[in-house]
């Protein structure tokens, strides 16, 4: 699980590899129990190019939940 608030994590995925996605965790007035987390690659960088290989034509069209978190990036403060 994510730490709270801002921050970067690795995770595999089996057919874009190693992706390193920044997080927000958040926490809204409405459901304070609730913190959801959301994710998105930095633009430009290998984790979007990665991420846009799942787009290509040949890719399933079966949704792939088999990607795993793996840790935290190093120098993240987190």
């Amino acid at each position: 699980m994510s730490a709270p608030g801002p921050g970067a994590e690795l995770l595999h995925h089996p057919r874009a590899g190693d992706l390193e996605p920044a997080y927000e965790t958040l926490t809204p007035n409405s459901a304070p129990g609730q913190q959801p987390v959301v994710y998105r690659a930095v633009p430009g960088s290998p984790s979007t190019e990665r991420l846009s290989l799942l787009q290509a034509p040949d890719a399933s069209d079966e949704p792939d939940t088999s990607a795993r978190p793996v840790g935290p990036v190093s120098g993240t403060g987190r």
